[in-house]
C-alpha cells in the first residue's frame, strides 16, 4: 500500500455524518467546518450589516451627485469582498456558490422571486400601506428617487448577492448543520429582515427571507437564491420607476 492509499483509507474511514456529502475536485468538505454558532451567525451580521447600512444610506442620498455615488459603491464592494474572504479564511467556511446549477433549480428560482414579489406587493397595497402609514410613504419616497446607476446596481446585484451569501449560503447553511433546520431558517429570515430596517421593508423581507430558505433547502443551490433575490430586487426597482402611478 502506497501513501495515496493510505490516504484514502483514511478519509473513506472517517464517520460519513462527519464528512459530509459536499466534495469539490475528489477532496471531501468535512461537515463539521461548515458549522456555526449563533455567536458566529449575530458577529458576523453585526459586521455585514455595518458594511451594508453604510454604503446603502450613502448610495442612495439624495444630496451626493453621481461620483460620490460611484465611490461608495466601490467602497461597498472593496469591504465586502474583504469581510467574505475574511470570513472564509478564519472559519473554513465553504459555501459552495456554484453547486447545484441546473435547469431545474434555476426554473424553482424564477417561480420563487415572482411569488415572492406579487405577494409582497399585495401586502403593500392591501396591509402594510393602510397599517404602517408612514413607514410606507418614506419608502415610497426612496424608492421613486433611486434613479442612478449605482443605485440600480447596488439593489439589484451587489445587494442580493452579499446578502444572500451571509443569510442562506452562511447563517442558514452553517446553523442547519448545528442546529434543527426550521430554527436554522427562522434564524436567518430574521437576520435578512433585520438588514431592511424600514418597517414595511421588514415584513416583506421576513416572507422572502422564509421563501428563499425554503428555496436553498429545496434545491442546495445558494446560486438559485441569489438569482431569485436579483430577479425580485430586478422587478421591483422597474416597476417602482417606470409604473410609480400603481403605489
Amino acid at each position: 500500500m502506497n501513501k495515496f492509499d493510505k490516504a484514502d483509507v483514511n478519509v473513506k474511514s472517517i464517520p460519513e455524518d462527519v464528512r459530509g456529502n459536499n466534495s469539490k475536485n475528489g477532496i471531501t468538505i468535512s461537515k463539521s467546518s461548515n458549522q456555526i454558532g449563533i455567536s458566529n451567525a449575530i458577529l458576523s451580521f453585526i459586521m455585514y450589516f455595518s458594511i451594508s447600512t453604510l454604503a446603502g444610506s450613502a448610495v442612495g442620498s439624495e444630496s451626493a451627485d453621481n461620483i460620490i455615488h460611484w465611490g461608495y459603491l466601490a467602497a461597498y464592494l472593496i469591504f465586502a469582498v474583504l469581510f467574505f474572504y475574511i470570513l472564509k479564511i478564519l472559519s473554513s467556511f465553504y459555501f459552495g456558490i456554484y453547486e447545484n446549477i441546473t435547469l431545474k433549480n434555476i426554473v424553482f428560482a424564477i417561480v420563487c422571486a415572482i411569488l415572492v414579489y406579487l405577494i409582497n406587493y399585495s401586502l403593500n397595497l392591501l396591509v402594510w400601506q393602510k397599517i404602517f402609514i408612514a413607514s410606507y410613504d418614506i419608502l415610497i419616497v426612496d424608492f421613486k428617487s433611486l434613479i442612478p446607476l449605482p443605485i440600480l446596481i447596488y439593489g439589484c446585484i451587489l445587494g442580493p448577492i452579499g446578502e444572500e451569501l451571509v443569510c442562506r449560503g452562511y447563517m442558514l447553511k452553517g446553523l442547519r448543520n448545528k442546529y434543527s433546520t426550521t430554527l436554522a431558517l427562522l434564524l436567518s429570515s430574521l437576520v435578512f429582515a433585520v438588514i431592511h430596517l424600514n418597517i414595511v421593508q421588514i415584513m416583506n423581507a421576513l416572507f422572502m427571507g422564509i421563501v428563499f430558505g425554503l428555496l436553498y433547502i429545496k434545491t442546495g443551490s445558494i446560486f438559485s437564491c441569489i438569482l431569485a433575490h436579483i430577479l425580485n430586487n430586478s422587478i421591483a426597482m422597474f416597476v417602482m420607476n417606470y409604473y410609480p402611478h400603481n403605489f
